[in-house]
């Protein structure tokens, strides 16, 4: 807004040179001082109003952020980021609350939209990419599959889930060792495994590096027990699955001998 003004004070400074004769700006240039000294004041209750603009911005962001952390009434905290959105459509931390309390409502479309404006704002913000990445693995699978090569062979998988593996890749990439991108690999994996679709062949592969993950979090962070929980239930995914896969292969075997 400064610059819109000063480049406003240049228009009309060109103006009247072209407009008014040189003897009569002459005149008029004991003027210019007091006209200039005018401008000063109003400078500064601009810069006031901005000052007291930033601030109720943050605090309307820090009552949705509130609001949001307890799981209260999302609703309200919508209401204070449209307020923020509404004066300042370039606050990304503005559409990134907007989008988890979206996500918190089951309205993963509309937070898709936030998290996308966000990440616009700051392209290289890896916490962006990481909840627009817990966005997609929240958002139930519409049936669509999308090729992969993740695990080191051609296959098929569920496409949101693939989309918040590859939030949590970039989230990585910006910021190796981010901890919870790390967790959202080995979550998206694990859902991948135990994703109720024909196309996914390799659920063993699938779990396996899920516990990859898990482990790899384990050894940075020491014990957690969330992560220990995570383990333990893809580690007894994977043993069932292996059982079932040993009966199934057995009694293949039985009706090969009977037959």
């Amino acid at each position: 807004m400064k610059f819109k003004s000063y480049a406003g004070g240049l228009l009309l400074g060109f103006l009247v040179g072209a407009i008014v004769p040189a003897g009569q700006v002459a005149e008029m240039a004991p003027y210019a001082d007091s006209g200039g000294s005018l401008q000063q004041p109003h400078g500064r209750i601009f810069y006031l109003y901005r000052k007291v603009q930033n601030v109720n911005t943050e605090a309307h962001k820090a009552k949705a952020r509130q609001l949001i952390m307890e799981g209260q009434d999302y609703s309200l905290a919508l209401a204070e980021l449209n307020l923020v959105i509404n004066m300042d459509k370039e606050d990304a931390e503005a559409f990134l609350l907007r989008g988890l309390a979206y996500t918190e409502m089951d309205k993963f479309k509309e937070a898709e939209d936030d998290y996308k404006a966000a990440l616009m704002l700051e392209p290289e913000n890896p916490t962006f990419y990481y909840y627009r990445g817990q966005n997609f693995l929240l958002w139930p699978s519409d049936g669509s599959t999308t090729i992969t090569q993740f695990l080191g062979q051609h296959e098929y998988a569920p496409s949101r889930q693939l989309k918040a593996l590859e939030m949590f890749q970039k989230a990585l990439k910006i910021e190796p060792g981010y901890i919870d991108a790390i967790v959202g690999i080995g979550d998206v994996c694990y859902t991948i495994a135990t994703a109720n679709h024909r196309m996914v062949i390799s659920r063993e592969a699938w779990l396996k590096k899920s516990l990859d993950q898990y482990n790899q979090v384990l050894v940075l962070f020491g014990d957690n027990d969330v992560i220990k929980a995570k383990k333990e239930i893809a580690e007894q995914t994977l043993r069932a699955g292996q059982q079932a896969e040993q009966e199934r292969q057995r009694k293949e075997e039985i009706r090969k001998r009977i037959g």
